[in-house]
């Protein structure tokens, strides 16, 4: 069985708080045991959630500076009044994303 010092563990724990990944996976691309990874959380009383992804703001784009002359192949409405425009296909997980 193969021992970590309490400093790597610390790390490695830190190092995952900031990925935004699940723990398993965290665990798995390490290499280090998915019940032994959650006990180390659990042993140095991980009190803050991950950080999830980078969330990004829609920048607003004046409609009299798009000179293209082409439709988009999927439009959002948001109930904020927001509208994405999509001019490509996209992965169905991504538009997904985007509904929620």
């Amino acid at each position: 069985m193969r021992r970590h010092d309490k400093k790597l563990k610390a790390q490695l724990v830190d190092k995952w708080q900031a990925s935004g990944e699940r723990k398993s996976d965290f665990a798995t691309r390490h290499g280090i045991g998915r019940s032994t990874f959650y006990h180390w959380t659990k042993h140095l009383k991980v009190s803050v959630q991950p950080k999830k992804a980078q969330s990004f703001e829609f920048i607003p784009i004046d409609e009299t500076e798009t000179s293209l002359d082409i439709k988009p192949t999927a439009v959002i409405h948001y109930s904020s009044g927001t509208r994405l425009e999509l001019y490509t296909t996209m992965d169905v997980h991504h538009l997904k994303t985007l509904i929620k």
